[in-house]
């Protein structure tokens, strides 16, 4: 299904791209991983029935989406994410967030008045109980890719790892306006804006008084993966689960961290479950 195209304004004047599959009456908003374009989350809106209104968008510096101005805070990020809700003029919205979209969208709920957003679902979830995100070889890391690697160089990979990735599961013309929209110069720029921040947003969550009040469904991709990070992830993600009244832990078993494109169903499945539809239920 080919999305609708639209713009929405922020307070400031930027204009965000938005991107909707489907008018129905449920509005579930999509929030995209780090470096990714809302285009994203096609495999799953595809997936989604008549009755659901499946909006994506691209952040500030992707796609068609203006830069945004000064740091690019989680405050700053979740603003934007609410602006975005605001214009679908309805309550009762889902949110859905992948990765770094996860914080975000855990932030937007706080920023949003209640009854706007009635639940989340977070995909692999970056999360602040996850202790690979705050050594020092990390830090090291994270300064060696934003430093050293032109951006040329970082466009190359990442247009590379999406054909490979996606390929399977897009059509031609999607993937390449998802490459076109996520590896430009300006999507570059505002990724490394972003990645300067997580650490801090996550220090933002881990340190704040609250969480989503909301019922939320965590899906963390549990296929078995090289390395310590992935398994301080996953232990993150239950002790996150037990720690918050309201949260449910879905297992991915077949995917690792981008259960969007390895496991759609699943994915599409819970949002349906969300909403308050059953999947494959039309009306």
């Amino acid at each position: 299904m080919e999305p609708d195209h639209q713009t929405v304004q922020t307070p400031d004047g930027r204009s965000l791209a938005i991107h909707t599959w489907g008018s129905g009456e449920r509005v579930v908003v999509f929030e995209s991983a780090l470096g990714l374009s809302g285009l994203c989350w096609a495999p799953v809106a595809n997936l989604l029935d008549d009755r659901v209104r499946a909006v994506a968008y691209d952040r500030a510096g992707y796609g068609r989406s203006t830069p945004g101005v000064g740091a690019r805070t989680l405050d700053a990020l979740a603003a934007d994410l609410a602006c975005v809700i605001e214009a679908q003029g309805v309550r009762d919205v889902v949110l859905v967030g992948h990765s770094w979209g996860g914080p975000i969208v855990r932030r937007a709920v706080e920023l949003m008045p209640a009854g706007v957003v009635s639940s989340l679902v977070l995909v692999d979830p970056s999360d602040e109980r996850t202790e690979a995100y705050f050594t020092r070889r990390t830090r090291a890391l994270e300064w060696v890719h934003a430093v050293m690697f032109p951006s040329r160089v970082r466009a190359k990979l990442l247009k590379a790892g999406l054909r490979k990735g996606l390929g399977p599961v897009l059509v031609a013309d999607e993937l390449e306006a998802l490459i076109s929209a996520s590896a430009s110069t300006s999507a570059l720029r505002a990724c490394a804006k972003e990645g300067r921040r997580i650490r801090a947003g996550l220090l933002q969550l881990r340190e704040g008084t609250r969480s989503a009040t909301v019922p939320t469904v965590l899906i963390s991709g549990t296929k078995p993966a090289v390395g310590s990070a992935r398994r301080d992830l996953l232990g993150a993600h239950q002790r996150s689960v037990a720690a918050n009244p309201g949260w449910r832990l879905v297992e991915a078993p077949d995917s690792g961290h981008y259960v969007l494109f390895t496991q759609p169903q699943l994915v599409a499945d819970e949002i349906l479950r969300a909403c308050g539809l059953r999947a494959g239920e039309s009306g």
